[in-house]
């Protein structure tokens, strides 16, 4: 198509161009030209819908926990995304009014910890002495019931004569008898009296305990909060995934304004999630192919890249290193069997994407990150984290070094150059994109094979 006419003319010169390459196929199979008629008409529609004219658009596209938002978020804290500044703001304001210290919560911790262990102890000392009067007084109870049986034995073996003495002076087992009910049930009281005082104690113990709970609750509470509006707070932690529809970020740059989207994983599981993450896909000028450790992806997921990309102008690879140490970052940088699938992966997409593929970027994620962030939830691995990529480089260095500032003036010098260009040249692009593929169905119809319009 001509690229000088008004942009408003796009899709109805698309539209008569498809209807007169329908017109000449009008003697083939009226229900297949009648099925590529409305699958042409559908992809217009969605077409003119998701068009984005009005801001330069980057989609960062890839399958779930590649670490998109990882990226992302550090370049929201590097180019001071007014979202991101909010949200800093926020996080000092509410920092400074909940007065959480480290101190303070290893505080409440020993207190919950030191409360829990004593009511626990107590209770399994209270459970001890409950049993032992259990056992005790089963034990009682089956002496006497020995010694009686043992003293009507006694008595029904006697003579008659022994039997008158007993009545005159009863044998040594009854007193017996009765010398041990009289001492099992001072024992019993005894017991009971234990027994009653320490469930006594009980309450007062639960008491103490719920108290450090609530205590060290209101620090969970307020760290909790913060973590809402911290640093790396649309970060997934490797579990379920953290963004599943897409978000929009927008900046302004001195290198000009525009809009990065977090595309939901690849592999979500949610069909309305997964259409909701296409068509902001569709909005997309650039687009960042989001890839960990260089793992080629497998045919069907090619297939899907390859259909899902396959109108975009200005495509780029960006090769994620998951890392939670120094040492294996280092390795894998250094491994020339991880450098070898980098090249492959490489040539692949250039082979897929021809001139629209614009190159890799390889960056660490985690580093990458860590290395601007400065609002992080008090006491957490966070943190730690952190200290321990800074533990030997500044934070400058890693910047450098985890490629976070190469992806910076790739995105600012490269692709925010002359953005509104590129705004005209992607959508006149897809719509090329969309007429051709219904001219390949038109022509696939003359040989009665299925359409397939995009």
């Amino acid at each position: 198509m001509r690229r000088h006419f008004n942009l408003t003319k796009i899709y109805p010169l698309v539209q008569s161009e498809f209807d007169k390459r329908l017109a000449a196929c009008a003697e083939h199979d009226p229900a297949l030209l009648k099925q590529i008629r409305h699958l042409f008409t559908a992809e217009l529609n969605a077409l003119k819908t998701n068009a984005e004219w009005a801001e330069f658009t980057i989609a960062f596209y890839g399958d779930i926990g590649c670490g998109k938002s990882s990226i992302i978020e550090a370049l929201r804290i590097s180019l001071a995304e007014a979202g991101k500044q909010e949200e800093r703001q926020a996080f000092v304001a509410s920092s400074q009014a909940s007065t959480l210290t480290l101190a303070g919560y290893q505080k409440a911790l020993r207190a919950r910890n030191a409360a829990r262990q004593e009511l626990m102890t107590f209770q399994t000392e209270l459970g001890v002495v409950e049993h032992q009067a259990k056992v005790a007084e089963l034990n009682a109870t089956e002496q006497r019931q020995a010694l009686r049986q043992k003293l009507a034995q006694k008595l029904d073996n006697a003579a008659i004569w022994s039997k008158l003495r007993y009545r005159l002076r009863p044998p040594p087992e009854k007193q017996q008898l009765l010398d041990m009910a009289k001492q099992w049930k001072n024992e019993r009281v005894t017991e009971r009296r234990r027994i009653v005082k320490m469930r006594e104690q009980l309450p007062a113990l639960h008491d103490q305990s719920a108290v450090t709970e609530i205590v060290l609750a209101q620090f969970t509470r307020k760290r909790d909060a913060l973590k809402k509006i911290c640093d790396g707070n649309i970060i997934g932690d490797g579990g379920k995934p953290q963004t599943t529809q897409p978000q929009f970020y927008h900046f302004a740059t001195r290198w000009g304004r525009f809009r990065i989207t977090d595309l939901g994983g690849t592999g979500l599981p949610s069909q309305i999630a997964a259409v909701q993450n296409l068509q902001a896909l569709k909005q997309a000028h650039a687009v960042f192919y989001v890839v960990n450790d260089a793992i080629m992806p497998t045919p069907a997921a090619l297939e899907k890249l390859r259909k899902h990309l396959q109108d975009q102008t200005e495509i780029r690879l960006i090769v994620n290193w998951q890392s939670n140490t120094l040492a294996q970052w280092k390795k894998r940088l250094e491994s020339p069997k991880i450098q070898h699938r980098v090249q492959s992966l490489d040539t692949m997409m250039r082979q897929q994407f021809g001139e629209h593929y614009h190159g890799m970027l390889t960056i660490a994620a985690k580093p990458a990150f860590y290395s601007v962030a400065a609002c992080l939830p008090p006491f957490g691995n966070e943190e730690q984290q952190q200290q321990h990529f800074l533990s030997q480089h500044t934070p400058e260095e890693l910047m450098a070094l985890s490629g976070l500032n190469t992806l910076v003036q790739t995105l600012c010098n490269k692709m925010l150059h002359n953005a509104s260009a590129k705004v005209r040249k992607t959508n006149i692009h897809k719509a090329d994109c969309l007429l051709r593929n219904a001219i390949i169905a038109l022509d696939s119809a003359r040989h009665d094979q299925q359409p397939q319009v995009a």
